[in-house]
C-alpha cells in the first residue's frame, strides 16, 4: 500500500513538473486547402488529422493508424488486432519536455489499455514495428515520431488517450 501511495505521489509531481497533467488543450487541423490554425482550450476529443497541444508546448499528431491481425507466430488476443498508432510529438514551447509511451493508453469503447504490445516479426524476421515510440526528453523546436502497438477490437470505437495519473482523461483522438 505503502509503495502504491508512493508511487501515486511520484507519479504526480512528474506530471505536475513536465506539465502532463495540462487540463487545457489547443487543436489545429492540417488541411491541404490553408494552413489555419483552430484554437479551442475546451476541447477534448480530436478527429484525425487534428494537431492536441497541450498547455506545456507539446503537440501530438496522429500520423497514420494500421490494424492487423499479426503474424504466424504473434496474434492478438482473441475478438482483437493489433492497432499500430505512428504518432510525431513536437515541442513548441521554451523549455525540455519529457515524454514516455505510458503517457498514452488505447481507448477501446472506454477500456484503457497500455500501448505496449509486441506485434512481432514478419515472414522474413524483420519487426512488424521498427519506429517503437521510446521514452525521452524533446529540447525546443525538437520533433520525434514512433509508432504505438496497442490491442483493440477494429469495430469499437477507438481512441489515443492521454490519461493522468489518476485515471482522468486530458484528451482522446479518435482512431477511426
Amino acid at each position: 500500500m505503502v509503495v502504491l501511495a508512493t508511487q501515486g505521489l511520484y507519479s504526480k509531481a512528474i506530471d505536475d513538473a513536465t506539465g502532463k497533467s495540462d487540463k487545457n488543450v489547443t487543436s489545429t487541423t492540417s488541411s491541404t486547402a490553408s494552413s489555419e490554425k483552430k484554437d479551442d482550450t475546451t476541447k477534448k476529443t480530436f478527429k484525425l488529422n487534428e494537431t492536441v497541444k497541450q498547455q506545456n508546448g507539446l503537440e501530438i499528431k496522429v500520423n497514420n493508424v494500421k490494424f492487423t491481425q499479426g503474424t504466424e507466430y504473434t496474434t492478438p488476443k482473441a475478438g482483437t488486432q493489433f492497432i499500430l498508432v505512428n504518432v510525431t510529438l513536437k515541442n513548441t514551447g521554451n523549455k525540455s519536455v519529457s515524454y514516455n509511451p505510458y503517457d498514452f493508453k488505447l481507448d477501446d469503447n472506454g477500456n484503457q489499455t497500455d500501448m505496449n504490445s509486441y506485434a512481432g516479426n514478419d515472414e522474413q524476421g524483420n519487426p512488424v514495428v521498427s519506429d517503437d515510440l521510446q521514452s525521452g526528453t524533446l529540447q525546443p523546436n525538437a520533433t520525434v515520431s514512433g509508432t504505438l502497438v496497442g490491442e483493440g477490437n477494429p469495430e469499437n470505437d477507438i481512441k489515443l488517450a492521454s490519461v493522468d495519473y489518476d485515471g482522468e482523461i486530458n484528451w482522446t483522438i479518435n482512431l477511426k
